[in-house]
């Protein structure tokens, strides 16, 4: 009997206890929802998207040019490897994990403080360039990429040698 009360007891505490924080919980995921509009996060990743596709299409060019396969087929493939990507990777699909990821992140308490200032002039601009930035980030890591792939190269032809001639 008294093993049941404690149960009980146990129960009702845990009952009481789990509203408020599931109300916390969904006032803590409004919020980074409009974070996220404020942020243009569904824009930055729509954005990243594409330039991914316009890469990976330029791969596969490079790729037929390098393998003797027909531009026709090698846009096929790539069409079908950009569709797989672009339907696992669509907001719909990721927009669930993106809040959970931002409510980790940041507590509750201090997303209105981030909100006020992407709302602000200063972080309009700031949203405005940071797509800027960030292209000019891939730009200069590509660039210096194109620099050490001779390097690269001429370092995974050393370990094969060693590896043939142990």
């Amino acid at each position: 009997m008294r093993i049941r009360n404690w149960s009980i007891a146990v129960a009702l505490v845990c009952a009481c206890c789990a509203g408020p924080v599931s109300a916390d919980e969904a006032s803590h995921r409004e919020l980074v929802k409009k974070l996220i509009i404020v942020m243009d996060v569904r824009e930055d990743l729509e954005s990243s998207l594409e330039m991914m596709k316009k890469g990976q299409m330029q791969r596969m060019e490079k790729l037929a040019a390098s393998t003797g396969r027909s531009p026709a087929e090698t846009r096929f493939l790539g069409k079908k490897v950009i569709d797989l990507v672009s339907a696992e990777m669509s907001w719909e699909k990721l927009e669930d994990d993106c809040v959970d990821a931002y409510m980790e992140a940041f507590p509750e308490e201090s997303i209105g403080g981030i909100i006020a200032f992407f709302e602000s002039e200063a972080g309009k601009k700031f949203s405005e360039g940071t797509p800027l930035v960030r292209a000019g980030m891939m730009r200069i890591t590509q660039a210096r990429m194109r620099i050490l792939g001779p390097q690269i190269q001429a370092l995974a032809e050393t370990v094969r040698t060693l590896e043939a001639n142990p």
